[in-house]
């Protein structure tokens, strides 16, 4: 009877034992669901949105970034630096708007300089003189409507009934009247633009044409990339014109562009084009970026993109658009379908060649469907 005991006992401390293993177990996994699974999940949300914003702030879209980043800071307003980015996205934000209203004031299109310059002061009352600009866009636009004439409707006549009053019988006299005829004026017709260099495509690429990196040739009559991995973004450059270049205009119809649905993969599954002005000997050149969705002034060097702030415009870029460039001493314009829509000043540029950059959508997924950017109807005319 003696053995039983400690042989009890044991039995009860495996069992205790047993049953705190079990406690701990039941809490700590109670501790994973409710703690640290939602808290990774909280991270991988806070992640994915600063990586979608910096996609966004990387290509200019700031209101997409800004949103991107404040949902990050919903999450966790001390992760990583998105404080710091979200405060440099305001500042792109303030160049950007400013620099609207400049040139909208350049255009004379004051109304819409005075809406750029309110969004301004919205964000920053002080930011560089933007009260000034204000007060001037709203007081030039105050002339323009005061010298814009009001139509006045003329007033309705009154009939009057004719008085008729007897005179002599007419006479078989027929009365000829002659039509006396003044001058013929001159039509002074506008002279066209000088051509330096036109390609519809219809026979393929013309000769004139240089290509610098990529593989380019036909497709549905179009001029566009045709080596396209599944690895990998296909981008090409390929260029047309003379070094000497100065002052000249470049018109294209520009299709095939397509912005992913993927968060920070956005970038990558987007595709891309590029109208390049004054390309220098060392690959360097001002370029017209042309999303499905925006349009976008940047700088090329050493195969890269630099974006210049204030430059980027949502809405356009749709399928067929027709984009219009010029480069005329230091001043770069865009047209979209024939509206200015959006330029900036650079002299470090004074002349170069014609192109353009290509750029296809890339997924993470091989299996997944590309879009190339396709070119059409490639004109350039000189500038006097």
């Amino acid at each position: 009877m003696a053995q039983r005991k400690p042989i009890a006992a044991r039995r009860s401390c495996v069992l205790y034992i047993v049953v705190l293993a079990a406690l701990i177990l039941i809490i700590a996994g109670i501790v994973l669901v409710l703690v640290v699974l939602p808290e990774q999940d909280r991270q991988r949300q806070a992640e994915r949105h600063y990586q979608a914003g910096i996609a966004f702030q990387s290509t200019g879209d700031l209101e997409k970034a800004k949103s991107e980043y404040e949902q990050v800071i919903t999450i966790d307003a001390n992760y990583k630096d998105v404080q710091a980015r979200l405060a440099d996205v305001q500042e792109q934000r303030k160049a950007y708007h400013y620099q609207r209203g400049l040139d909208y004031m350049n255009t004379g299109q004051y109304a819409e300089a005075v809406e750029e310059f309110k969004i301004v002061m919205g964000l920053d009352t002080r930011y560089k003189d933007v009260q000034e600009k204000l007060n001037e866009a709203e007081a030039k636009l105050a002339v323009a409507r005061a010298l814009t004439p009001t139509a006045t409707p003329a007033p309705i006549a009154t009939p009057v009934p004719p008085t008729v009053t007897p005179g002599p019988s007419p006479t078989a006299t027929s009365i000829q009247q002659t039509a006396t005829s003044g001058p013929t004026p001159t039509v002074t017709s506008t002279p066209e633009p000088a051509l330096l260099f036109f390609d519809d495509f219809d026979a393929g690429p013309k000769p004139d044409w240089e290509v610098l990196s990529g593989r380019w040739g036909m497709a549905g009559g179009k001029y566009t990339l045709t080596d396209i991995s599944v690895d990998r973004p296909a981008i090409g450059i390929s260029v047309v014109g003379e070094t000497e270049w100065r002052d000249y205009a470049i018109e294209s119809d520009v299709s095939g562009l397509y912005s992913g649905d993927a968060y920070y993969e956005r970038e990558a599954a987007s595709s891309r084009a590029a109208i390049l002005l004054r390309i220098q000997d060392d690959g360097r050149a001002v370029g017209l970026v042309v999303g499905e969705e925006f349009v976008q002034w940047a700088i090329l060097a050493d195969d890269s993109w630099t974006i210049v702030p204030g430059t980027r415009v949502q809405g356009y870029g749709e399928e067929g658009t027709r984009i219009k460039v010029e480069a005329k001493g230091n001043v770069y314009t865009a047209y979209v379908d024939g509206k200015m829509i959006t330029s900036f000043s650079d002299d470090r540029f004074p002349k170069g060649k014609a192109g353009l950059w290509l750029k296809s959508s890339q997924y993470l997924d091989p299996s997944e469907w590309k879009v190339v950017p396709k070119i059409d109807n490639f004109k350039v005319t000189k500038l006097d």
